[in-house]
């Protein structure tokens, strides 16, 4: 039998409209069990003082959009180099590879100074990890 596949894929823009976010509270958090064992977990907590949180080199460098995206799945290990091509060399993100049971973990992360430079390497590292269903349907309206 073959381990189930999770995709998840998560952006936020902390000024989406160009208005400064200073103070504030956010949380997201994150549980993904595979076959009833916990493969991955984080907990992102960010605030009062958001601007001064992501100003920080290891926050976000000042970026204001962010983009966390997860594939669990066998196939995960053979697009990690894929997804990094995508992502560049630079420091507005990264993606990592690890092996949990019978299966394997890709995490990747974005930063950008908004969400069009965002959107533009996103895209592509979507549709390259939800294969092929492509980009959802949402993201093309």
């Amino acid at each position: 039998r073959q381990p189930a596949e999770q995709r998840g894929f998560e952006h936020q823009r902390f000024g989406i409209l160009g208005e400064r976010t200073v103070r504030g509270s956010f949380h997201d958090r994150w549980r993904v069990r595979q076959g009833g064992t916990l493969v991955h977990a984080e907990d992102f907590r960010i605030g009062p003082d958001i601007a001064a949180t992501l100003r920080r080199p290891a926050a976000t460098g000042g970026a204001l959009a962010i983009a966390t995206l997860l594939l669990v799945s066998p196939q995960a290990e053979s697009l990690l180099e894929p997804a990094r091509a995508i992502i560049g060399d630079s420091a507005a993100g990264g993606a990592s590879f690890w092996s949990v049971g019978r299966s394997g973990k890709l995490l990747a992360r974005l930063t950008a100074g908004d969400g069009y430079q965002l959107r533009k390497r996103l895209v592509p590292l979507v549709e390259l990890l939800n294969g092929r269903a492509g980009l959802p349907k949402l993201w093309s309206l």
